[in-house]
Formats: C-alpha cells, structure tokens, sequence
C-alpha cells in the first residue's frame, strides 16, 4: 500500500511538474462582451462593458481586468543630430514667417500643416544658406507646425502660432 501511495505521488509531481514546463499563456481576453475583428492585416479587438478594474500580479504573470492586453513593441525613437540648428522668427507672428539654418549648408524640404494635419504650404528642396521667408497672412489665426526635413532623413518638427 505504500508503495502504490508513494508511487502515486511522485506521478503527480511529474504530471505537474510536466504541465508547468509545458504551459504557454498569450495575452487573451475575459470578457462577457467584446471581440476580435481581423482584416487586411488589421485587428481590432474590444470589450464591452468592464467597469470594475482590478490587477493580479503573480510572478510573471500579470492580470489586468477592464482592459484588453495586446502585445506591445516599444520602439525607441532617435534623437536628431545636432548638426542642424534652426533659428524660426517672430513666432508668433501675423505675417512673415522666417527661417534661418545655423552652421547648416544644404537642402531642406520645409511643409506647414494645420492642427489637424492637412497641408497648407510647401518648399522643397530649399537652400539653408540663404534665410526663408514665408508669408502667412492669409492663413487663418491658429496653431500650425513647421516640418523641416535636412538631409532627406532627419525630421524636426515645430509648432509655430498664427496670430490676428
């Protein structure tokens, strides 16, 4: 009888030690409402209804109730050099809009959008010797930003203010 106990128990511990090796948990949703929506290689997934919100921790595991947990890739982005300083003048400003490049020479694409993105102006392939002006008294009163594109890779982007 012991030996039947005994060998029981250790099958057990295999059997969970087993198991434990060979568990595998994905972000995945409990939910009472809600779903995964695919197409053309875009997901939507949502829950509906998840008003209490609590988290488990457990080791690594972590569970976070209310809200969906898809995967995460955090890509860092790169900072500008700073080879390319800009001066922009007067900001805000009613009327001319001017840009000088600092120790800078080449050629900049600059674009000006509204706040909601659309564009509203464009020079590309400007010198940075010589200094850009831009007139913008037809524009309405407002925030824009100024994209200026050196070397046709580094972005930088400003928010300039329109005013009456």
């Amino acid at each position: 009888m012991k030996t039947i106990t005994l060998c029981l128990f250790l099958g057990s511990f295999t059997a969970i030690s087993a198991q434990n090796n060979a568990t595998i948990i994905s972000p995945s949703v409990l939910s009472t409402a809600g779903t995964t929506l695919q197409t053309n290689g875009y997901n939507l997934s949502f829950t509906i209804g998840e008003l209490a919100i609590e988290t488990f921790v457990q080791g690594e595991y972590v569970v976070t109730q209310g809200f969906n947990q898809e995967d995460y890739i955090i890509t860092p982005l790169e900072s500008p050099s700073d080879n390319v300083r800009v001066s922009i003048f007067p900001n805000p400003t009613q009327d001319v809009l001017n840009i000088s490049f600092i120790d800078f020479q080449g050629k900049a694409d600059i674009l000006i959008r509204d706040i909601k993105g659309n564009l509203i102006h464009s020079k590309k392939g400007c010198t940075t010797i010589n200094q850009q002006s831009f007139d913008i008294s037809t524009f309405a009163q407002g925030i824009y930003f100024l994209e200026i594109t050196t070397n046709s890779t580094e972005l930088r982007v400003y928010k300039i203010q329109k005013i009456k």
